[in-house]
């Protein structure tokens, strides 16, 4: 039934605003997958079987299109997202299919790291910083300056293609903004 509503809703999407070339699928966002009751071998599966069927109804629906996908559940929930589930969800995505946005480092740090840089997969690094639309008078500066200054010489960051900003609301701490895309 995935498959064939996943198939339905790109044909829709297609006809109204022209086929694309990524799709954004926030697979268990702030939700756990439905596991519970599973040992670890057969957690390992079901989760490999949720990743692959992702990126298949898309391909089906688009071929050649990439999966663009949120990794900040994996900081906000690390106590089901451990790194054998990460790696499990992850591990039979075909790598050039898949492009995951690891936005939240400046509240959950460290994800990339402790899913060694998403298993391949290209990924883009960066912060949130006003989620829900808040109006935030804060910034950490120095942690935006030190994490784009060190981030591409190191030797983990795997499939790093480069960096974003990913507001959840507009016309909030200008001074941030500027400061983050002027250090990229």
């Amino acid at each position: 039934l995935f498959t064939d509503i996943a198939r339905r809703f790109h044909a829709l999407y297609a006809e109204t605003y022209g086929a694309g070339t990524h799709y954004l699928a926030d697979a268990f966002n702030e939700m756990r997958p439905p596991v519970q009751g599973s040992t670890p071998e057969q957690r390992a599966t079901i989760l490999s079987r949720y990743g692959r069927a992702l990126v298949d109804a898309l391909q089906q629906a688009q071929p050649g299109a990439v999966l663009a996908m949120q990794g900040w559940l994996f900081g906000i929930d690390p106590e089901f997202w451990d790194p054998a589930s990460v790696t499990a969800f992850l591990q039979d995505m075909p790598d050039d299919r898949v492009l995951m946005l690891d936005i939240a480092n400046d509240t959950y740090r460290g994800v990339w790291e402790k899913h060694r840089a998403f298993g391949g997969k290209r990924w883009v690094y960066g912060y949130i910083h006003n989620f829900g639309g808040n109006n935030p008078l804060f910034g950490n500066l120095p942690q935006v300056q030190d994490d784009l200054a060190s981030l591409p010489g190191r030797a983990d960051k795997g499939a790093l293609q480069g960096f974003g900003v990913f507001p959840e609301g507009l016309d909030t701490n200008s001074v941030v903004y500027d400061f983050m895309y002027d250090a990229a």
